[in-house]
């Protein structure tokens, strides 16, 4: 009989498989052969088929089942995945070979890929984040340091009007002295020339000494502000590279993400 050679060399399927695998064998009414693997139903050789199972079923339909059945279908209590085959000889189904598998690690790797693209999601949805806010950062400090060399540019044009300052100063204050000079040479009638020539000439000082301190003044600001504009410089260079580093990693994540996603998907097709 067919069914009694599969008992004698059932041992031998075993080897094709782990450790893990549940083998049960079984003639229409009960089961002839039980070794559990990781997961176990509870047969003992003798025992009634358990109406309603995978077994069950292939024997009456005489076909192949493979399924995996979830905790709330199960008779047993846990989940679990089996392989069902009807034994037939000349007479029709005579019994069932069946292989059983614990979904603990099926599902473990389901959870896990599952997580991994919800936090991959999270992560690029992160560095999308990142990569925008570091493109803007390089834009303003781009445009500061162009508004700064701007102002550089202007305190230039103030030194210049200050210089030209200096020079009429110069001017007015020779000028001053001309006409004290003069005064002096036309004696009691230039006295009042005299006056107005010596108050010129305190103006055209007084205007020097204020055109120099502002002088002084616009340097120390300019020496600032080209401390100022080297260290934007500094911080837009950093910044464009942020950027680009940045989109860089928002490539690399979409790609792990991709994956992850495809790593899921085939995960629940195992289902």
């Amino acid at each position: 009989m067919k069914i009694n050679k599969i008992l004698e060399t059932v041992s031998d399927y075993q080897k094709l498989f782990t450790e893990d695998a549940t083998f049960i064998v079984s003639d229409l009414e009960k089961y002839l052969y039980y070794r559990p693997g990781r997961i176990d139903f509870g047969f003992k050789p003798g025992d009634k088929i358990v109406e309603g199972t995978l077994m069950e079923r292939a024997m009456k339909q005489n076909k192949k089942i493979v399924a995996r059945v979830e905790k709330e279908q199960s008779k047993f209590g846990f989940p679990y995945i089996a392989t069902v085959i009807p034994i037939t000889d000349e007479e029709g189904v005579v019994g069932a070979m069946a292989v059983a598998f614990s979904t603990e690690t099926q599902d473990m790797v389901i959870n896990m890929s599952a997580d991994l693209a919800r936090v991959t999601g999270e992560i690029r949805e992160s560095a999308t984040e990142f990569s925008t806010s570091a493109a803007e950062l390089a834009n303003t400090n781009q445009r500061i340091a162009g508004e700064s060399k701007e102002l550089q540019a202007e305190i230039a044009g103030i030194q210049e009007i200050v210089n030209l300052i200096n020079i009429i100063s110069d001017k007015t204050h020779i000028l001053g002295l001309n006409a004290a000079i003069e005064a002096a040479r036309v004696g009691d009638k230039g006295r009042g020339f005299a006056v107005v020539a010596e108050e010129i000439r305190k103006l055209a000082q007084q205007t020097k000494f204020s055109a120099q301190d502002i002088r002084n003044k616009i340097n120390q600001s300019l020496h600032r502000l080209n401390e100022l504009v080297q260290s934007i410089q500094n911080l837009a260079a950093i910044s464009e590279e942020q950027s680009a580093m940045a989109q860089q990693l928002t490539a690399a994540i979409e790609e792990i993400s991709g994956v992850a996603e495809d790593l899921k998907n085939i995960a629940f097709k195992l289902k």
